[in-house]
């Protein structure tokens, strides 16, 4: 692996150390329980910009007390670092931002990975099963599913973030009407080409640290795609040997004031999924239904438009009552009609994105490059209702 040895590698660690920027996106200036401005990028760095798209509220969020403190920086890492504004005493959260509606989005103006995505997710939990997932451009770099029927409320808010190591630009929120988000801890790179490196990754795997257990720390090599602003989180095997570091042989928390990889019961992701041990019915049944969420969300059910026809399908979810399909998503896929139907049959046709369609946003490309990403962009946002349809209907009707 590339950074593992050489002069080359320790330098791009150091530049990538020195160049990246941290911020905690946070609430505390937003308006109670007004809708969030399209553009809101408190605690971020001066170069990222967030845009919100769908129904976002501003919420008091006191109701969580104790549970809603955040965790102070760990030595030697650039962990959540905890701002002034954004929290009341003892470092509280006091302002969180609420999904109104069944579909929404965060944008950044630039790459970032999301170190930590804290959430609190009070809904019934006959409610279907919410997907949030991180892309890049076009293509999705991770997602985390979350399950009420399993969400322990007591633990208050929890970090549903994916893969802490990989860029995006957009995070998607899908059927998860009630989702107040509480803070993003982000990382983004500055003033450096942002070349990607693979490596072998060392990763813990196994749950809560037990000193008195007689079981052996687990981890697992992984190969893993790397970007500058991921420098600051990781070591070398030659820094850990030169500076006697100590490998940590579980997780951080993913709840709140929680002890080092303890499992959150509702929550699935990649990590998750590769840590748990126990198997049971309840979890197996959570599993397959994030499974086909997962290919809900990929538009892999587009294929089969091939042999339907796309207006008949789009029909169809007027036939729904509101109990099965909620009534912003009928509404949204009322009025883009016939477009998205024509729509779907050439992406259908094209097999998918064309060949010539970048799957990032080409900021050095042409002007034709740019136009056929944003066109793509908006394409996939449409597919993203039916998608979310879908998995509202699967539920509702008991498919899932």
């Amino acid at each position: 692996a590339p950074l593992l040895r050489g002069e080359e590698p320790r330098q791009y660690l150091a530049l990538g150390r020195n160049s990246t920027s941290t911020g905690l996106l946070h609430f505390a200036s937003a308006s109670l329980d007004q809708r969030l401005p399209l553009t809101f990028s408190e605690g971020l760095p001066k170069n990222l910009v967030a845009t919100w798209d769908g129904r976002w509220i501003a919420r008091d969020c006191s109701f969580a007390g104790q549970l809603a403190r955040l965790p102070a920086p760990e030595v030697g890492d650039l962990a959540l670092a905890q701002s002034s504004g954004a929290v009341g005493q003892q470092g509280q959260l006091s302002v969180s931002v609420e999904l109104a509606g069944s579909l929404g989005y965060l944008r950044f103006s630039r790459p970032v990975s999301v170190r930590s995505l804290f959430v609190h997710w009070d809904v019934d939990p006959s409610a279907a099963r919410a997907l949030v997932a991180g892309r890049l451009g076009l293509e999705t770099a991770w997602s985390s599913h979350l399950d009420p029927k399993q969400l322990e409320l007591e633990k208050g808010w929890i970090d549903i973030a994916g893969d802490p190591l990989v860029q995006i630009d957009e995070l998607v929120f899908m059927a998860a009407k009630g989702l107040q988000i509480g803070a993003i801890q982000t990382a983004n790179a500055e003033d450096m080409e942002d070349e990607e490196r693979t490596v072998l990754l060392l990763r813990p795997v196994n749950h809560a640290e037990d000193l008195d257990s007689e079981d052996r720390p687990e981890f697992r090599f992984t190969l893993q795609k790397l970007r500058a602003d991921a420098a600051p989180f990781v070591a070398s095997i030659q820094e850990v040997v030169d500076h006697n570091l100590r490998l940590r042989s579980s997780l951080p928390p993913r709840a709140l004031g929680g002890p080092r990889g303890d499992d959150v019961p509702g929550l699935l992701s990649l990590r998750t999924a590769q840590e748990s041990r126990e198997l049971t019915e309840e979890s197996l049944n959570f599993r397959l239904a994030a499974h086909h969420n997962g290919n809900l969300f990929s538009g892999i059910y587009l294929i089969d438009m091939a042999a339907h026809d796309a207006n008949d399908m789009l029909a169809g979810f007027a036939r729904f009552p509101t109990g099965v399909l909620p009534e912003d998503l009928r509404r949204q896929l009322a009025m883009e009609g016939p477009d998205l139907a024509e729509t779907i049959r050439q992406h259908v046709r094209a097999g998918g994105w064309k060949r010539s369609t970048p799957t990032r946003l080409p900021h050095e490309g042409s002007e034709e490059a740019v136009k056929k990403y944003m066109t793509a962009k908006k394409q996939q946002t449409s597919f993203d209702l039916v998608s979310a349809a879908m998995i509202y209907i699967s539920h509702n009707s008991g498919f899932n």
